[in-house]
């Protein structure tokens, strides 16, 4: 459910905004006995998230500045759960349903991905209703089926459903079997943290390749490190000939680890072996360890 609103400002002592701004107010939560409010100005051309402590009053959220580290590390623990739809329920959330203005005082900001504003707005402003078309159902009369029909019905049934039964049962002996292939090799270590790459292959029943499923997992040591390369976007630069929406992700806030992956089926620009036994030899020269997947 969305979290926050766009509510006007009432008041503002700081450079930036208008009278008449609208702001995103993403979410409004008490983390530790403190809260807080995460927002961002309707026309941000320098995508920047907005944060601090904060109170309601009356139908006003005061948003003052926060300097803890702590806190910051809070705030964007927060945001790196809420986008990736994790578990939030450390965090208590503060109805934001009788906010309609919006008074800072003081603020906070750090830079934010374009790609993640639009989805902290997608996830946590909600969409203006939308008007349901009606479904008009028209009914048929049944057309009355003669007795021969169905007998002859039930026949074609009985035999089609014997010859799927044999085909099922010796699929692998008239058309062979598809195989997959895992290939797994640990890379560099790159953004402070360790990668373990791992190339899923897919064969047909000709052992002809038709596509694999290449996925990075990041394992990092800290926190901060997380952080920075999840909230600044950098598995977009992971596979620099992959468009973002191919890219599969796959973050885990307390095991510290993000996995990054792209599947390529039919095949695009691949130039390695494409049959089944040419993959073990090409990829295992290469340092990988391949095995069968059963």
């Amino acid at each position: 459910m969305p979290y926050g609103k766009k509510v006007m400002i009432k008041d503002y002592q700081f450079n930036f905004g208008g009278n008449n701004s609208e702001y995103y107010v993403f979410a409004c939560f008490k983390y530790h006995g403190e809260i807080f409010a995460i927002y961002a100005n309707t026309v941000n051309p320098e995508y920047k998230l907005f944060y601090g402590s904060a109170h309601i009053t009356n139908d006003i959220l005061v948003v003052l500045g926060t300097m803890n580290p702590k806190e910051v590390d809070s705030i964007k623990n927060f945001i790196v759960k809420l986008i990736n739809n994790q578990d939030i329920s450390e965090y208590e959330i503060i109805s934001l349903d009788k906010v309609n203005r919006i008074e800072i005082i003081g603020a906070n900001d750090f830079p934010l991905k374009k790609d993640i504003i639009d989805k902290l707005i997608d996830i946590s402003i909600p969409k203006d209703d939308t008007k349901k078309e009606d479904v008009v159902l028209i009914k048929t009369d049944p057309v009355k089926k003669k007795k021969y029909s169905k007998f002859i019905a039930l026949i074609l049934f009985i035999i089609i459903g014997f010859g799927g039964a044999f085909v099922y049962l010796n699929r692998e002996i008239i058309f062979g079997s598809e195989k997959e292939v895992i290939c797994v090799k640990q890379l560099d270590n790159a953004y402070n943290a360790t990668v373990d790459q791992t190339i899923l292959f897919k064969f047909n029943n000709q052992d002809v390749l038709t596509g694999y499923t290449m996925t990075n997992l990041y394992t990092f040591e800290t926190d901060e490190d997380y952080q920075d390369f999840s909230l600044a976007g950098r598995y977009f630069h992971i596979f620099d000939n992959v468009s973002s929406d191919m890219l599969t992700l796959v973050p885990n806030v307390e095991n510290k680890t993000y996995q990054v992956g792209y599947t390529m089926s039919p095949l695009v620009d691949y130039f390695g072996p494409t049959e089944y036994y040419s993959v073990f030899d090409y990829y295992e020269t290469d340092g990988y360890t391949c095995s069968n997947r059963e």
